[in-house]
């Protein structure tokens, strides 16, 4: 058995927001010959104030893709919770 890979994180400072990129490349080498190469994303931006999320991940084995999320969440106004709004992998919301 082998794994070998690279990951990056970068987090900055966006001036009204932080933004967060991570990619992590992973590859698999199993008992057996069998191998796999698994890549993940995620980016994400947050104001600073808190008012407002946007992410976007993705996952893909071997060239496919696994899992996709993507969409944003925003505080209320008056302080009462919130609620997230996700584009992929099916549009719908969530408070």
């Amino acid at each position: 058995n082998n794994v070998g890979g690279r990951m990056l994180f970068v987090w900055a400072d966006a001036c009204d927001a932080w933004t967060i990129e991570q990619r992590l490349d992973l590859s698999f080498i199993y008992e057996g010959g069998q191998s796999e190469r698994t890549k993940t994303s995620l980016a994400t931006w947050e104001a600073k104030d808190s008012s407002l999320f946007r992410f976007n991940v993705r996952r893909e084995t071997n060239g496919a893709e696994v899992d996709a999320f993507r969409g944003r969440a925003m505080l209320a106004r008056d302080g009462s919770g919130g609620e997230a709004n996700y584009q992929a992998p099916k549009a719908h919301n969530v408070d």
